[in-house]
């Protein structure tokens, strides 16, 4: 993981997963597979554009 500006960091899917449950750590997620499909549970091939979260996806 690199810190590009102060506490703003870039990395990968294994960096995510070790902060994932620390405090204070928040995570912007660039979705690829098999991510996108997972977070707006879709079986297509695509995304439905009619979802409601077909651009964005805020969770908790």
């Amino acid at each position: 993981m690199i810190e590009v500006c102060h506490n703003l960091f870039v990395g990968n899917d294994t960096d995510a997963k070790n902060v994932l449950f620390l405090d204070g750590w928040f995570i912007v997620h660039d979705c690829k597979e098999p991510y996108h499909r997972q977070a707006l549970e879709y079986i297509s091939h695509a995304a439905p554009k009619t979802a409601p979260e077909y651009l964005i996806a805020k969770r908790e």
